[in-house]
């Protein structure tokens, strides 16, 4: 008779890791992005665990860890991910400590909380999405073939 979990605890060797869909890295709001800025919406989206999208922060003290070694160009970066509509910012942050900007990864669902500044419709849910990059026709007659007569 065969061990049924052999497979058991192969990823967990491994570490987390994360789905990031096609759609997201195929869409022109990525693409349009620099690699900084590419680089920033990867190591954000590292601290999503499963249940915190909406509470993952852009934080220099946090980016550092993630090699950001200049906070200027983590702010450009910042800047150009905010305008791409791959995130929503969910609370606003100050130059406070502990007072740090909340970002959600727009494809995937909010996990809403109160301490947010947004209602959960105010989540840009998929806004990222543009209509050139849809990969289904509008017009599906285009595609049909004619029908085919007889001629005698």
């Amino acid at each position: 008779m065969a061990k049924g979990d052999y497979r058991k605890g192969d990823l967990a060797a491994l570490g987390g890791f994360l789905a990031l869909p096609f759609i997201v890295l195929d869409s022109t709001a990525y693409l349009s992005l620099d690699s900084a800025a590419q680089k920033l919406v990867l190591d954000v989206y590292r601290q999503y665990t499963g249940k915190n999208n909406g509470r993952m922060s852009p934080a220099f003290e946090l980016m550092k860890a993630r090699g950001w070694k200049n906070e200027t160009t983590l702010s450009n970066a910042k800047k150009k991910v905010r305008a791409s509509r791959l995130i929503t910012v969910t609370k606003v942050g100050t130059r406070k400590k502990g007072n740090c900007e909340l970002w959600a990864v727009n494809w995937l669902k909010l996990d809403w909380s109160p301490n947010m500044e947004i209602k959960p419709a105010g989540h840009d849910y998929m806004g990222f999405l543009e209509l050139k990059d849809a990969k289904i026709d509008p017009i599906p007659e285009r595609h049909s073939k004619p029908p085919l007569s007889l001629v005698a």
